[in-house]
């Protein structure tokens, strides 16, 4: 068995294809009766093993003292454990910058060679080919904002 969180916030459809994706039979919905009458409804007339029915939903009250946190809880919540990926938990990960010129830098792009579905034999669907064909990179250089870039050490395009 596994137990699968759903995300923040999520619509019966959501669920039901999560539900149908992992093959879960027991859902388990807390303190959202609309939820469960979404998800009741869906599966009321699911089929049953043995008089259990495929996927059960099971509403569950939220426990006292328990306090719905708020949207800004939520960003900061997130924020730290964006910090916690790049600095580590104890705070033991030093990321750092390296600012390069560009004048000192070849910027190349790596591709695959793949054929368009509409060139292929009916029916056959398109696989990428090992085959990489490297060129120069002729883009505006703010393309790259946000991208996963690797540094090689090359003399040739050919070693690339």
């Amino acid at each position: 068995g596994m137990v699968v969180n759903a995300p923040y916030q999520p619509t019966p459809d959501i669920l039901q294809k999560i539900i149908e994706m992992f093959e879960i039979d027991i859902v388990f919905i807390l303190d959202n009766e609309g939820l469960h009458a979404a998800l009741s409804g869906m599966y009321a007339g699911c089929e049953r093993i043995q008089g259990v029915p495929k996927v059960e939903v099971v509403p569950l009250p939220k426990a006292g003292g328990v306090v719905q946190s708020t949207a800004k809880r939520l960003r900061y919540l997130r924020a730290l454990r964006v910090r916690d990926y790049f600095y580590g938990v104890m705070r033991d990960f030093h990321p750092f910058s390296v600012l390069v010129d560009l004048a000192d830098v070849q910027l190349v792009q790596i591709e695959t060679a793949t054929l368009s579905a509409s060139m292929l034999p009916l029916g056959q669907e398109s696989q990428k080919s090992v085959d990489f064909v490297v060129r120069p990179f002729s883009g505006n250089v703010q393309q790259l904002e946000n991208a996963i870039l690797a540094c090689v050490r090359a003399n040739t395009m050919n070693e690339v």
